[in-house]
């Protein structure tokens, strides 16, 4: 099973998890609501992936485990927008300006082919149709890079500054993840988000 740092993985409720501690009542009620668990950046050791619970808000958030033989569907950041999910969604969310932001980037980031998929509240709701997005969200968005696209980067925050919600781009390499700013930043270091953890790299042994 290929499974990945934010992809989504639906479950049969919230037996299926393994906590260190007993679940509290907002994530039994959420995961009752929507059977969905985010995949987090940690090893997956003895076939346990590491995962996060979502509630409503941002202090509702619990890491647990799931085993790989309890994860009924994986779904990526890039089949979201392959399979056009926020067609799914009730009228007045589709207006939401995080999803008209989205469709924007779809339309800049299918012209320069690059594979990517939404992140966060975003990307939650359009899979679980839980309403996650509020008027201050931003839109989380992953964009997978190498060296081959990653000089693609170098213009994107230009073109997304103008969009209807502020989008904070996420850029996944096999070294780890970097965020944008830092990636177009100045500094000899860039902090990489790896499965052990940050860590700071010399920025020419990242690409």
């Amino acid at each position: 099973m290929d499974i990945n740092v934010h992809d989504l993985v639906k479950i049969n409720g919230a037996q299926a998890l393994e906590t260190s501690e007993p679940l509290p009542a907002w994530a039994i009620f959420s995961l009752k609501k929507a059977p969905y668990v985010v995949v987090r950046r940690a090893e997956i050791v003895n076939k346990k992936i590491p995962v996060g619970i979502r509630g409503e808000n941002r202090a509702e958030r619990m890491a647990a485990w799931v085993d790989e033989e309890n994860a009924e569907k994986v779904i990526p950041p890039e089949e979201i927008i392959h399979q056009k999910m926020w067609k799914e969604l009730e009228g007045n969310r589709r207006v939401l300006p995080q999803i008209e932001a989205m469709l924007a980037l779809d339309k800049l980031l299918r012209r320069e082919r690059l594979a990517w998929g939404p992140g966060g509240s975003t990307g939650f709701e359009l899979v679980s149709k839980m309403n996650t997005i509020n008027m201050h969200s931003d839109v989380d968005i992953i964009i997978r890079v190498d060296e081959q696209n990653i000089k693609k980067m170098e213009t994107l925050r230009e073109k997304i500054q103008n969009l209807s919600a502020r989008v904070d781009v996420l850029l996944e390499a096999e070294i780890g993840a970097i965020a944008l700013e830092d990636y177009l930043g100045k500094h000899s270091k860039m902090l990489v988000r790896t499965k052990n953890g940050p860590r700071l790299f010399d920025r020419e042994k990242v690409f």
